[in-house]
């Protein structure tokens, strides 16, 4: 059989599969052993390959970039620094207009700098910052929407399970990666901060004023709270930014230092280190599955022919670069309404990587538009995880459908920051350009 006709079919098969429900990684390693079986014709060769590629691409000194941020971003839940991020800001910002959910995002943005997970992120803060809206007088489904949808700086602020994933899949730099997350992570925190307070001043009964009663001696005071993610940062990003440390290095010392700040607030113990070390691993062998997965499937495409099919009708057409990015974010639309951020970059970066390298579009820029985009897709229903994460959290007070609405208007304001970064490209590669260290 033709392997570009094998190409094109494995597209149709594997997606069957996942309608069936079939895992996302043994449905990548399917396709790629059937599919590589049927073009080569040797089963035994299939067979070999099959039972090699999960060490093959897991054994390596750049998969431990991944476990080693989870270990560092779970430490620094039990450490409390969500918490404490939101404390400070609520100081600062409470009085204000919408004032809570300002503070639920910047301590997001702030959270995000040491955890890297938009669903770790929306279940803590609906734990502890929608109450205190709700004392307040907010509306829970506005303080919900809001939480949702400022989840997904966790995964645009640097380090961010995503953009690992993303540079390994495509073996690009993490570390400029990382730095190019910044700018567009400050963009987003201040859209979304500015537009719930034009909500709540549009729709006073969305975010009352506050109550709270807060002298400038406790504001400066609650800033200590953030010493642990200030040192945090300050290391990991720091050292990434100077040329200090590798994205490896950075996460070792990262986690270290989540445990050595945990060790000293007295809020770990040896069980919970057991229980984290164990719920990382958990995480982490179900995305090497999926990495393993995918990488055999690139085999799979790669052999086909397809991605160079593309790339020469991209070339060769008379299509703008705009019309196909459009496409593909209407694609990463659709697709984050049936799965997880991480099966869809699994899924399409084998294909729509090399399309990116044809139009000669930069890789750190078209890794935040690919992110962002994916954060959107979280938030369209019918499965919009984050939105469903958020409600399952919050409980009965807020309901699904009402929660979907409250979400549309920072649906809108996170492709608001997405259009900027297409527009301006240099608000994700203009700090990575500055690096010390590439």
């Amino acid at each position: 059989m033709d392997p570009l006709l094998i190409g094109l079919l494995s597209i149709p098969f594997l997606l069957l599969l996942l309608v069936l429900r079939v895992h996302v990684g043994i449905a990548l390693y399917a396709t790629g052993f059937l599919g590589y079986w049927v073009m080569t014709g040797n089963l035994e060769q299939a067979i070999r390959i099959l039972a090699t590629q999960p060490f093959a691409v897991t054994a390596s000194f750049t998969m431990s970039v991944l476990p080693l941020f989870m270990i560092m971003g779970v430490f620094a839940g039990l450490c409390g620094f969500a918490s404490d991020a939101y404390e400070a800001g609520a100081a600062w910002l409470g009085k204000i207009r919408g004032g809570l959910s300002i503070s639920t995002v910047i301590a997001n943005a702030l959270f995000g700098a040491a955890c890297g997970s938009t669903v770790a992120a929306i279940s803590i803060f609906c734990k502890f910052s929608l109450p205190e809206m709700k004392k307040q007088g907010y509306s829970p489904t506005f303080g919900t929407a809001s939480i949702a949808s400022a989840g997904a700086l966790a995964m645009l602020i640097p380090p961010s399970v995503l953009m690992i994933f993303f540079g390994i899949l495509t073996e690009q730099s993490i570390g400029r990666i990382f730095i190019a997350g910044i700018g567009p992570g400050i963009l987003l925190a201040g859209l979304l901060s500015l537009g719930i307070y034009v909500m709540a001043r549009l729709r006073p009964s969305l975010a009352p004023p506050s109550t709270m009663d807060i002298s400038w001696k406790n504001r400066i005071f609650s800033l200590r709270k953030v010493w642990g993610i200030a040192i945090l940062v300050l290391i990991v990003l720091g050292g990434i930014y100077s040329g200090v440390f590798t994205p490896e290095e950075a996460g070792a010392v990262g986690a270290f230092a989540a445990l050595v700040i945990a060790l000293i607030l007295r809020r770990i113990n040896r069980k919970s280190i057991r229980s984290t070390l164990r719920d990382a691993a958990q995480i982490n062998a179900t995305i090497f599955i999926l990495y393993s997965g995918a990488t055999l499937y690139s085999r799979l495409v790669a052999l086909s022919g397809l991605p160079n099919l593309l790339g020469e009708w991209v070339e060769t057409a008379s299509v703008s670069p705009m019309v196909i990015l459009a496409i593909l974010m209407l694609i990463y639309l659709a697709l984050g309404c049936i799965m997880d951020s991480i099966s869809m970059m699994t899924l399409t970066l084998p294909i729509v990587f090399p399309i990116s390298q044809v139009l000669g579009w930069d890789p750190l820029w078209f890794a935040v538009v690919i992110i962002i985009i994916m954060e959107v897709g979280l938030l369209t229903p019918p499965v919009g995880l984050s939105v469903f994460v958020a409600k399952a959290v919050a409980g009965p007070d807020v309901s699904l459908e009402g929660l979907f609405r409250a979400v549309i208007p920072f649906f809108f304001i996170t492709l608001l920051a997405l259009a900027l970064v297409i527009v301006f490209p240099q608000i994700a590669t203009w700090i990575p350009g500055l690096m010390l260290g590439k």
